[in-house]
């Protein structure tokens, strides 16, 4: 009877300890599926955002291409310039030269130039509508770099200024750009 007892007794603790045993791994089996959710939320979250992002590079690349593009046609459009006013200066002095020469003939001479210097006017005028453009450019080609390192900093920025939640839990899974 004793001996019934006491095999009875360890049976006893077998199957508490089994049940503690069970109820751990039921406790651990719950924490595993809460952080299995919990991860597969994190893994759709980070799909949106690296979709995102590839989008915004895709863009600013394009936006990069295109600034090369006007700074090429900025430098064009210089050289181009820099021609045309050389060519009118020689071709300035070479009326000048003209002018001395025909003396003899004042009023032709005058002529020539009040001629002269209305096409040195209008040359003058087209220098002017030509730095303005110039200018006009440059602004263009700042206003698109601004756009572009608004652009770059804005992934950064956005979960600061919308998402408190992206900023405490997400903030080192960003991807740090250079």
């Amino acid at each position: 009877l004793q001996k019934n007892r006491r095999r009875l007794q360890k049976n006893l603790r077998r199957l508490q300890k089994n049940l503690r045993r069970l109820q751990k791994n039921r406790r651990r089996l719950q924490k595993n599926r809460r952080l299995l959710q919990k991860n597969r939320r994190r893994l759709q979250k980070n799909r949106r955002r690296l979709q995102k992002n590839r989008r915004l590079l895709q863009k600013n690349r394009r936006r990069l291409q295109k600034n090369r593009r006007q700074r090429q046609k900025n430098r064009r459009l210089r050289q181009k310039n820099l021609r045309r006013l050389q060519k009118k200066r020689l071709q300035f002095q070479n009326n000048r030269r003209q002018l001395q020469k025909n003396q003899p003939q004042p009023q032709k001479n005058q002529l020539q130039l009040q001629k002269n210097q209305l096409q040195l006017q209008k040359n003058q005028l087209r220098l002017q509508k030509n730095q303005l453009q110039l200018q006009k450019n440059q602004l263009q080609l700042q206003k698109n770099q601004l756009q572009h390192q608004l652009a770059l900093h804005l992934p950064r920025l956005q979960p600061m200024l919308h998402l408190p939640y992206e900023h405490l839990s997400a903030q080192n899974s960003i991807p740090q750009e250079t």
